[in-house]
């Protein structure tokens, strides 16, 4: 069909989309019952300006997501850049990420995105895990 996005790109949004608006609404509401951090630095704490790496980093991961066939591996893509979206426009909105999920006192607090984030990067693993003992 003409002028209709491509089917790799609906999929993406399809993750992607309910996931950035889940965390925006949930990091809306922490603010209202739950102790806010501001992380101005890097993931779990590291002390770093991490715009440009962040910018980077999505458009390391739309290039791979562009590349890829495997849909569990599109999954995780998608996911990865879902949670990196919203935590970039935290940043580029409030100039930090708004963290308010605290477990332990020796876990960095984190939020939703962070939450999605690492699970992408473990469907991913997994699944290139699975893809190589497949292959061997």
């Amino acid at each position: 069909m003409p002028g209709f996005p491509d089917k790799k790109l609906v999929q993406i949004l399809a993750f992607a989309v309910p996931v950035l608006v889940a965390d925006q609404v949930t990091k809306r509401v922490a603010i209202q019952y739950f102790p806010v951090a501001c992380n101005s630095g890097g993931p779990f704490g590291l002390d770093f300006k991490p715009l440009v790496v962040s910018v980077l980093t999505l458009l390391l991961f739309g290039y791979l997501i562009g590349a890829e066939s495997r849909k569990l591996r599109i999954f995780g893509y998608s996911l990865i850049i879902a949670g990196g979206v919203s935590n970039l426009l935290d940043r580029l909105i409030y100039g930090c990420v708004r963290d308010f999920i605290s477990l332990t006192r020796v876990f960095p607090t984190f939020n939703l995105a962070d939450f999605i984030l690492t699970l992408g990067v473990l469907v991913v693993l997994y699944d290139a895990l699975k893809s190589r003992t497949v292959t061997k």
